[in-house]
């Protein structure tokens, strides 16, 4: 069997994206342990020896092919589930990309791999918002549904400089999903399921990180498609609502009308679950609103106490993780008493 030095040197992929397959495989096998004994995990496995190679084989040669995504519909949500050969590549594409685009990619992208996550972008608001006095709070309408491939892989192929890494990933994008005996072909959106999609969402909205961390006097900060834009005055406040405007056009993106904030910070905002206001911090509605949903959905369905505790215990510890918050009293009430029955 060849290996990578000599798969490199007759083919077309980077031995460095190449030699991420164990790396992927290992995070694969973790990540489908409990699928069902039907499904084509246990195939790869059981074969793998002999799997690693065709399959470094076909990309180093350009002969890759992606199957079918899967659509599975549950009673609130629908599910799209690669094979598993293919769910290896794109974890495989992207380690590769966070390797060579990390150097590249804003520090203002909480949400890639080891930029701190929900937490981190709360507490660097909370840092920056006394210094600023306007805000333009948004996200954008049905994200990763209403990602456009051409504007993507244009922003891709600027950022990433190997052809054939760029024909893979534009190939995993226009996929076709098997739904229920129809095959459908997918013009655009990035799935959920996919570990590609928020390195190339962050990648769509990078026009957008590249000019606002650029500004003086602003501070902008991001959460996937959730994002904050701090400015010192009013009239700056306009021009960079406008700019926004101007760098979502030709991305074929709009913003969330009934998700969008534009004014005073003393007047107080919602973020990532999180309501801030003259540097307190505390609980969003929203958050509490579904926390309370979720409540009564297990009383409903008979759950135990012990049951609703152990969710409370869950949500306490979410909820107050490397950040400082007043939790309000209604609150604190039904997690005290939840909570209590674990231990009664």
């Amino acid at each position: 069997m060849q290996n990578l030095q000599d798969i490199n040197q007759v083919g077309t992929m980077p031995q460095a994206f190449l030699a991420t397959i164990d790396e992927a495989y290992n995070w694969l096998c973790k990540a489908r342990i409990e699928y069902s004994h039907n499904s084509d995990i246990w195939h790869l496995r059981r074969n793998w020896p002999i799997e690693r190679e065709l399959i470094l084989a076909e990309l180093n040669n350009a002969a890759f092919k992606f199957q079918p995504t899967t659509r599975y519909h549950f009673e609130d949500d629908m599910k799209i589930i690669f094979a598993a050969r293919d769910s290896l590549v794109l974890k495989m594409l992207a380690i590769y990309l966070k390797s060579i685009l990390a150097p590249n990619l804003p520090q203002s992208c909480f949400h890639l791999p080891g930029r701190g996550g929900i937490k981190a972008a709360i507490n660097a608001v909370r840092d920056q918002a006394p210094d600023y006095n306007f805000i333009i709070k948004t996200d954008i309408k049905g994200f990763y549904g209403s990602i456009q491939f051409a504007p993507l892989m244009k922003i891709v192929r600027e950022q990433i400089s190997v052809d054939s890494i760029c024909d893979l990933i534009e190939q995993s994008l226009y996929r076709t999903d098997y739904d229920d005996g129809d095959y459908i072909d997918i013009e655009k959106s990035l799935p959920m399921g996919s570990p590609l999609s928020p390195i190339l969402g962050a990648l769509m909205l990078l026009p957008l990180s590249n000019y606002f961390d650029a500004k003086d006097n602003v501070y902008y900060c991001s959460f996937m498609d959730d994002f904050i834009i701090m400015c010192k005055g009013k009239s700056q406040q306009k021009r960079m609502l406008k700019k926004l405007y101007q760098l979502l056009d030709p991305l074929q993106l709009i913003l969330h009308p009934d998700k969008t904030f534009i004014g005073r910070i003393t007047k107080g905002f919602d973020f990532l679950g999180y309501h801030f206001k003259e540097e307190e911090l505390s609980p969003a509605k929203k958050t509490l609103d579904n926390f309370k949903a979720k409540i009564s959905k297990l009383l409903e369905r008979g759950a135990s106490r012990e049951r609703i505790g152990r969710y409370c215990k869950r949500f306490r510890q979410w909820l107050v993780a490397a950040v400082e918050l007043v939790i309000p009293h209604e609150l604190n009430e039904i997690l005290e008493f939840y909570s209590a029955c674990l231990t009664a």
